[in-house]
C-alpha cells in the first residue's frame, strides 16, 4: 500500500521520532497481544465443549521470545485437531466408553447401567480431525496484517498532524 506525504525540514525530525516511537517493540507488541487474545477467543469458540468444557477452557495466550503464542496443552485438543485412527485397548481387555456425563467425569461407579451409562468395546473407530487450529491460522495472519496496517496508518496520521 503506497503512502504519499510531504514533509518540510523543520518537522521531519519530530515526525521521524513520532514514527519510531509508534513502531517501538512495546507499541507493536500491544497490537500483536490484542490479536492473540482475539484468536484465543475464536479458537475457544470453535472447540467443542464436550461434557466438562475443560478443553475449551485450556486455551492460553503466553509470551514467547519474540511475541505471543496461543496454546492448548490438552491431550484431548491434540486428538480433536489431528483425529485418531481406529484402535483397541493398549493394556486392558476392553475400552470403557462413557455415554453419560457422570460416567465420563467420574469413571465407572457402582450402580451404573451397561448400555445406558457406558459400553465396553474391543475396538473403536477413530475420530475425524476437526482441524480447528489449521483453519484459524490463516485467518489470524490476515487479521494481524490488517491490525498492523491500521496501527501504522494511525501512527503516520498522528505524526504528520
Amino acid at each position: 500500500m503506497p503512502i504519499d506525504m510531504t514533509i518540510d525540514d523543520e518537522n521531519a525530525e519530530r515526525i521521524l521520532r513520532e514514527l519510531e516511537r509508534a513502531m517501538s517493540q512495546a507499541n507493536t507488541d500491544l497490537v500483536v497481544f490484542q490479536e492473540a487474545e482475539y484468536t484465543r477467543g475464536q479458537l475457544a469458540t470453535e472447540t467443542p465443549k464436550g461434557w466438562t468444557g475443560q478443553t475449551k477452557r485450556e486455551w492460553r495466550t503466553a509470551r514467547i521470545t519474540n511475541g505471543w503464542a496461543v496454546t492448548n496443552d490438552s491431550r484431548v485438543m491434540r486428538w480433536l485437531e489431528k483425529g485418531t485412527k481406529a484402535h483397541g485397548p493398549k493394556t486392558a481387555k476392553v475400552l470403557f466408553i462413557p455415554l453419560t456425563a457422570s460416567a465420563a467425569i467420574g469413571g465407572w461407579k457402582q450402580g451404573m447401567k451397561f448400555g445406558r451409562d457406558y459400553v465396553l468395546k474391543k475396538w473403536v473407530k477413530g475420530i475425524k480431525a476437526h482441524r480447528i487450529v489449521e483453519a484459524e491460522r490463516p485467518q489470524a495472519q490476515i487479521r494481524l496484517r490488517i491490525q498492523m496496517e491500521r496501527h501504522i496508518e494511525k501512527a503516520i496520521a498522528k505524526a504528520i498532524s
